[in-house]
């Protein structure tokens, strides 16, 4: 949606339809019924052209209420989906980032060597701070199969920065780096796909 541009759904334009409708209904039946009693010169033609105003302005006075505030309950909803829906794509972003550092970080290693400096690189340089930091915040227009993705490829970079079995370790790092390269795939496609909704809605600019 263009910056500016007022947006409405279907069914709010049939409500505001039917609603300009009944108004139009409602003030010719009024001006009929004026005009005849008018015709009939009666004493009590003017109060009672008076109640009929107050009840035809009541009326018509609902109606635009009910209709201003639907559009704002409506609005007020889009822009919390929009809210949610920005919220998702930033923390995506920087779980992605991640990613795609643990896996520079896993290939600078591949072939393990149990050294000092490998053993400092897997404690000190395999981040997981933005999955524990974004993780709570993602929802659900990441799918439970992305999510659980997401957790198994920090399931393996924990059990790499407890692991002590040399013997495994290069098994451990192959398996980590495959599913990381694999998810940012995967991510790579879901981070479109979500800012190609965010434009539609005017909220990337």
């Amino acid at each position: 949606m263009i910056k500016g541009q007022v947006s409405i759904s279907f069914k709010a334009l049939i409500t505001l339809l039917l609603s300009v409708i009944v108004v139009c209904i409602l003030i010719f039946v009024s001006i009929f019924a004026v005009s005849e009693l008018l015709k009939t010169g009666a004493n009590w033609i003017d109060p009672s052209i008076g109640s009929l105003g107050n009840i035809i302005g009541g009326i018509i006075g609902g109606i635009v209420a009910y209709i201003v505030a639907s559009y704002q309950t409506n609005k007020a909803v889009e822009i919390q989906e929009q809210n949610a829906l920005r919220t998702t794509y930033t923390m995506l972003r920087l779980i992605r980032e991640e990613i795609n550092y643990n896996c520079l970080v896993l290939e600078s290693i591949t072939p393990f060597k149990d050294t000092e400096k490998h053993r400092d690189m897997i404690d000190r340089q395999l981040q997981n701070a933005q999955w524990f930091n974004c993780s709570p915040n993602l929802g659900p227009e990441i799918s439970d199969q992305t999510f659980l993705k997401l957790c198994d490829v920090y399931r393996h970079i924990g059990l790499l920065k407890t692991s002590q079995q040399h013997s495994e370790m290069d098994k451990l790092i192959a398996d980590a780096n495959d599913l990381s390269e694999t998810t940012l795939n995967e991510l790579d496609g879901i981070l479109d796909k979500l800012k190609t909704r965010l434009y539609s809605h005017g909220s990337i600019m």
